[in-house]
């Protein structure tokens, strides 16, 4: 399986670890996974996704994510409850700066990290300044 995503116990965090080609049918089951793992009571799901084992080539990883994310599907990228964050190599980050400036998620606003860890320490910030 391309993608396996868990939610770190006790938090609104979820990590979805990538790999191989990712397609608009795994970007479909990366959001059914985090879907599966948010409780009625989630009113935001910060999805940090690892891209460091993708073999796609980051233009098409976007079209797809793109693709997927049409049609409102619950926990896509443009999910309001949903706030997406991106790690992944040097290359893939200048790529994604790149293109996430050009709003592809109809201004959805995407960090982007070389670590996992740096990414969970900026959900857990930001959850504390929402309490």
């Amino acid at each position: 399986m391309p993608i396996r995503v868990e939610r770190l116990p006790g938090e609104p965090i979820v990590i979805a670890t990538c790999s191989g080609n990712l397609d608009v049918a795994a970007l479909h089951d990366l959001f059914a996974q985090t879907a599966a793992l948010m409780t009625d009571g989630d009113t935001v799901i910060y999805r940090i996704a690892d891209y460091h084992a993708v073999t796609s080539p980051f233009a098409d990883l976007l079209a797809s994510a793109q693709a997927a994310s049409q049609g409102g599907a619950p926990a896509s990228t443009t999910d309001p409850r949903i706030k997406p964050m991106f790690v992944g190599s040097a290359d893939w980050q200048a790529q994604a700066r790149a293109a996430f400036g050009r709003n592809p998620f109809g201004g959805v606003q995407i960090p982007i990290f070389s670590r996992i860890e740096d990414a969970v320490a900026r959900a857990r910030r930001a959850l504390a300044q929402e309490d």
